[in-house]
């Protein structure tokens, strides 16, 4: 069942939140109705959500969600299917993020012939996604307690 009030777990690099309003008008809906809806392009899936939030795509249609990451599409599978383990897991990292931790998960992710299971591919890709420079996909670490707004 897809929830109203979901929206995007975090901030993705080419995210098309932003044109929402220039691509769906305020006040004025779609200008067509539809039993599918394909997003070849997922990233954050923000457009996505904001479309389940303006209740445009509910339950009715035929959702298909993919991305050229499949780390990304593991993530969003984790927060789909085990919301409130993997609520605990992120947790667990967040207490113990540190400039050694980022660097150590982010050289094993990118490691082509790292052993991780999909649920670690998708813990460490949404690990780097919440430390990364905004969140943008630099991979470059901050220190979380010095960004004002955003996700930080």
């Amino acid at each position: 069942m897809i929830q109203p009030k979901a929206y995007a777990p975090f901030r993705y690099m080419g995210g098309k939140n932003m044109l929402f309003d220039y691509l769906v008008p305020p006040n004025e809906g779609l200008p067509f109705t539809f039993n599918k809806y394909y997003e070849p392009f997922l990233g954050s899936g923000a457009f996505f959500f904001k479309l389940v939030q303006n209740d445009m795509i509910n339950e009715r249609h035929r959702i298909y969600l993919n991305d050229i990451r499949s780390e990304l599409i593991e993530a969003f599978l984790l927060i789909k299917n085990y919301p409130k383990s993997i609520s605990r897991e992120m947790v667990k990292l967040w207490k113990t993020h540190c400039q050694k931790q980022f660097y150590k998960i982010r050289n094993i992710l990118h490691n082509q012939e790292n052993e991780l299971n999909d649920k670690q591919i998708g813990l460490a890709f949404m690990y780097l996604q919440r430390y990364s420079i905004m969140g943008l996909g630099n991979h470059t670490v901050v220190d979380s307690t010095r960004i004002r707004g955003g996700q930080g």
